[in-house]
């Protein structure tokens, strides 16, 4: 059983289903396969093209749901806590983490009696069921029955391959550095000469893309290369105009030099206890189904690494990760799509709400990581929140290193671009692309830096700490008053 919450992405649910449909062609498969699409849109037109969408793709070798916004599945949800299902007074945009849960309970409810052993995927509708861009799959449904096969697992998480799973506003201290690497090389090459950026894909180190991977116990590289993906001959100065119309897509989510790559390995090999679980890629039992998203009504980035983390407190080597990862691709060839905490402001992107909920989702993820095993128990306010401000003071001064080094990173870049500007005439239509990037990275980063004032703001965080305080304390009673639902 799939659960895949989508909002305002036509595109991306059509293609999302048509792999899924390509996958069971390559790899048939004997059971019984659903698929329930948690529809999050406020457009009533986004609604309709997703349900003509879905029935159209009813004999594809699974059956598929529509859960509507609006749809009422129980008359206890009004009762439900808002935790778990976020706002029920809107009808759309609760957010993914409230939609995936809302699907997950509809289906729970739905084959709760069923005595078949099932299993409930959360995917995402940004996801194909591949491992590449050229759409090579392997036999997910089969390895996930072998891996479920062992009674102690109870929950499994992949990763994601492709475009990382995280928030331009912890990517973009990399992601300059990668450019200004790309563009020292560049200025020293002749532009009307073959292109030479060229390499096969690299493995990429866990958390490469993440500007505080050493937050994870990860160290990521200092720079990474540019590889093109123009087919040769070109020159390179197509090079750098391909890549500077690539630069506006990072920030509805795309890295063109951080891409996650596809290793194969052993899939039993691969079976490891796990601490964090990928919302768009995480596994359970039907018949043990307590493992909803924590906090949706708050709207946090960062709500799968959270819930991992208490599952890890609570499930220890039964909670595990596994290599079935999906492709992830946030931008479809017709655009981005709705992605929440992103507005055009006319030229510029801005990102303060999602810098913010990154901000406070990280907030968040590091209090639970370091009292998971007492959440069930403790129902203190005044301890968490003297934890959260803890925290909060922490993650603030990395924030503002990480700023600090953008700043830096965009005056060695404009330097840079002034001297590619003057060596060659033909570059000065794509270092434009470069420029306006700059730009948008001086408005969220630098100045008037919206969400970084947030973040700053006493009396923003007050009303955070309140809240963020009083989600904790609840969590025992939602997760009971989930469990009573299901």
């Amino acid at each position: 059983m799939l659960v895949l919450p989508v909002a305002e992405r036509p595109q991306q649910l059509a293609s999302c289903l048509e792999s899924l449909a390509e996958a069971l062609r390559q790899h048939p498969y004997a059971g019984n396969i659903r698929v329930v699409v948690a529809d999050d849109s406020a457009s009533p037109e986004s609604v309709r093209e997703h349900a003509r969408i879905i029935d159209a793709r009813k004999e594809r070798g699974f059956s598929i749901f529509h859960l509507a916004p609006e749809a009422s599945f129980s008359p206890e949800e009004p009762l439900a806590s808002p935790t778990f299902l976020g706002d029920a007074r809107l009808h759309g945009h609760r957010g993914q983490a409230a939609a995936r849960n809302r699907g997950i309970l509809w289906a729970l409810r739905r084959w709760r009696n069923t005595r078949t052993p099932t299993l409930v995927w959360s995917i995402d509708s940004d996801q194909l069921f591949c491992i590449d861009a050229t759409g090579a799959t392997i036999d997910y449904f089969s390895l996930l029955d072998r891996l479920f096969a062992d009674p102690e697992i109870v929950v499994a998480t992949g990763k994601v391959v492709g475009d990382p799973p995280v928030s331009p506003a912890v990517m973009t201290a990399n992601l300059l550095a990668d450019l200004i690497h790309f563009l020292a090389r560049f200025a020293s090459l002749d532009a009307e000469s073959p292109c030479t950026f060229h390499r096969d894909a690299q493995p990429t180190a866990d958390a490469a893309y993440h500007d505080l991977a050493d937050l994870f116990g990860f160290t990521p590289p200092e720079r990474c290369d540019y590889a093109c993906p123009l087919p040769l001959p070109h020159r390179h100065l197509d090079c750098l105009a391909a890549l500077a119309f690539r630069l506006e897509r990072f920030w509805h989510g795309e890295h063109p030099t951080r891409a996650c790559h596809y290793q194969a390995q052993d899939f039993q090999a691969s079976v490891a206890p796990a601490r964090t679980v990928y919302a768009g890629n995480y596994v359970f039992r039907l018949q043990a189904p307590g493992y909803p998203l924590p906090f949706a009504h708050l709207r946090l980035r960062m709500s799968g690494p959270t819930l991992g983390r208490i599952l890890k407190a609570q499930l220890a080597h039964r909670f595990v990760s596994a290599n079935f990862p999906l492709y992830h691709r946030r931008v479809a060839a017709s655009g981005a799509g709705f992605r929440p905490g992103v507005e055009n402001w006319g030229d510029l992107i801005d990102i303060a709400d999602e810098y913010e909920r990154q901000f406070y989702g990280d907030v968040m993820l590091f209090t639970v990581e370091r009292f998971a095993a007492t959440l069930m128990e403790r129902r203190d306010p005044t301890f968490y929140a003297e934890q959260l401000a803890h925290t909060r003071l922490e993650l603030r001064e990395r924030y503002r290193e990480r700023r600090a080094a953008i700043h830096a990173h965009l005056a060695h870049f404009g330097r840079l671009l002034d001297e590619i500007r003057r060596a060659s005439p033909r570059c000065q239509e794509p270092i434009k692309g470069f420029s306006r990037f700059a730009e948008q990275v001086r408005h969220n980063f630098v100045h008037p830096a919206h969400g970084f004032r947030r973040i700053e703001d006493e009396r923003r965080w007050a009303s955070w700490q309140s809240r963020l305080a009083a989600a904790l304390v609840a969590l025992p009673d939602d997760y009971a008053q989930w469990m009573h639902l299901v």
